[in-house]
């Protein structure tokens, strides 16, 4: 079975056909029960679906193994330059963790869900993309995407997050650096040395 957080889709999943299954039973904040969805993936295998569009609760009513995927909000973009070769650089997407392929156990209880927005983009007052919100399953917890930095003057190096930023500037004129990643959880973001900003 599978368990998977994400913003604006964290999810339980677990495999119809197992002799052994945990059940859980998914709230939003209101304590409203969601219902669960079921679908069939590419090698026939069926699954039921948790999907979470806001922060809520997965309680598992029997243990059992599950999989997640926990994704984070991604960073808002940088705001871009007066000159049309001065470029804000892109968000970092949002953190992911995941054991996809390999179940780990859950216990009964009740497990809190968090699911990240994320970031908004710079606006006026030469301003860097802010970072997107942290994701969460329990205490498993995805850091959100750093922001892109502006366009503006001499530009700004990207902000670190789960993906880091991509960096602001002139493309053949400025050294920014791009955002850095959390380890195990995105890739940096763009830079100057990379060929490109953002």
């Amino acid at each position: 079975s599978r368990v998977i957080p994400m913003p604006m889709n964290p999810r339980l999943l677990r495999p119809l056909a197992s002799a052994v299954l945990p059940e859980a039973t998914a709230r939003d904040s209101s304590d409203n029960v969601i219902a669960a969805t079921d679908y069939v993936d590419s090698s026939g295998k069926q699954w039921r679906a948790h999907i979470f569009t806001a922060n809520g609760t997965l309680t598992f009513t029997r243990p059992g193994k599950a999989e997640y995927l926990v994704v984070a909000g991604g960073g808002g973009g940088g705001m871009a330059g007066i000159d049309q070769n001065w470029s804000g650089g892109g968000g970092g997407a949002g953190g992911l963790l995941t054991n996809y392929g390999a179940s780990s156990p859950f216990s009964l209880g009740e497990y809190s869900v968090t699911v990240g927005a994320g970031g908004a983009g710079g606006g006026a007052g030469d301003t860097d993309g802010k970072d997107g919100s942290a994701s969460s399953f329990g205490s498993i917890s995805t850091v959100g995407g750093g922001g892109g930095g502006t366009g503006q003057s001499s530009g700004t190096a990207g902000r670190s997050g789960g993906s880091g930023g991509g960096c602001g500037g002139a493309t053949l004129i400025n050294n920014n650096a791009g955002g850095t990643a959390t380890a195990g959880q995105g890739n940096d973001g763009g830079s100057k040395a990379s060929g490109a900003v953002g």
